[in-house]
């Protein structure tokens, strides 16, 4: 048989013909039609590549979500785009005008019976934005509180990252004191955290300044591995131009590649960031919600993507 050409097919080479009738003049309403192998090639190209595409991106999420470093970068990112959109719909012009209330109309005989002042109804014109940023602020929470839960637990990793710095710690002696200064400083981050967290919902009886004093200091400690990995950064920059000055333990092409762009990546993290420790650093904070939600994003877009690569099929 000779092949069809694209151009030639009619719609009634995909719809199933109707069924013929039976010797009574009936039709069989027990007859179905199967489409042939010839009929399901038919199929869109775009279709079938548009459903393997999602297969395969949907198979990848999965991969992230089951590590809990991919699930904390993918609350993380939602959290602060959410922050970045509540401040941009609290900016809106609409979210702040007034809404306009009308009376029904009540027969006399009812006003007069009763005395009662007409009852007001709902207003007529779109609801403002005060609603939607209400349940996207509250669905934010939600986030947090949920980040912080998962966090409770960061205590053993912790204690798995220092055993690994004391059996096989950095050969450089300044690289080796930021590791420990980072440990100290990571530790104290999480305990006094999980204090706050834990006197928030009512675990733990601390008062309401210690409470506070708990979740300002765990931000400083924050800031300090933070600093601490500026300086990390530094040193390991000045340790691989050296080699490559010496030719000494020289790495392969894609092993520099490859340390390079973990090197930009960390350093563009610890920028963005940067700001924000040094707005909750701060008792009264020293930044709006929008330029929180726009550097959060960049760290959260950054930590996204080295989840979703470090989940992908090798």
């Amino acid at each position: 048989m000779a092949d069809i050409a694209p151009d030639a097919i009619t719609a009634a080479d995909i719809v199933p013909p109707p069924p013929t009738a039976g010797p009574d003049g009936t039709s069989p309403a027990t007859t179905h039609h199967i489409p042939s192998h010839a009929t399901l090639k038919y199929i869109p190209s775009w279709l079938l590549l548009y459903i393997t595409k999602t297969d395969a991106t949907l198979s990848q999420l999965n991969r992230v979500l089951k590590t809990s470093s991919g699930t904390d970068a993918s609350l993380q990112l939602l959290s602060y785009s959410l922050t970045l959109l509540i401040s941009i719909l609290s900016a809106s012009p609409q979210q702040h005008k007034p809404q306009k209330t009308t009376a029904r109309p009540s027969p006399p005989s009812s006003r007069a019976t009763d005395g009662r002042p007409p009852p007001r109804i709902a207003p007529s014109s779109p609801p403002s934005l005060s609603s939607l940023t209400t349940r996207l602020l509250a669905f934010k929470t939600l986030l947090g509180d949920v980040r912080m839960f998962l966090r409770l637990w960061g205590l053993v990793s912790i204690y798995v990252w220092a055993a690994s710095v004391y059996k096989s710690p950095p050969k450089d002696r300044l690289l080796k004191g930021i590791a420990w200064l980072q440990v100290g400083a990571t530790t104290g981050f999480q305990v006094l955290e999980n204090a706050a967290f834990l006197t928030k919902h009512g675990v733990l009886r601390l008062g309401k300044k210690t409470q506070g004093a708990c979740w300002l200091w765990s931000s400083r400690m924050w800031a300090a591995h933070v600093a601490l990995d500026f300086v990390r950064l530094w040193r390991v920059s000045r340790l691989a131009e050296a080699r490559r000055r010496s030719g000494v333990g020289e790495k392969g092409e894609r092993e520099e590649v490859r340390e390079r762009e973990d090197w930009w990546r960390a350093f563009v993290t610890n920028a963005a960031f940067t700001p924000l420790l040094w707005h909750y650093s701060l008792e009264k904070g020293a930044l709006d919600e929008s330029t929180i939600g726009a550097c959060g994003s960049v760290a959260g877009v950054l930590a996204v993507r080295e989840a979703w690569n470090k989940a992908a099929p090798k």
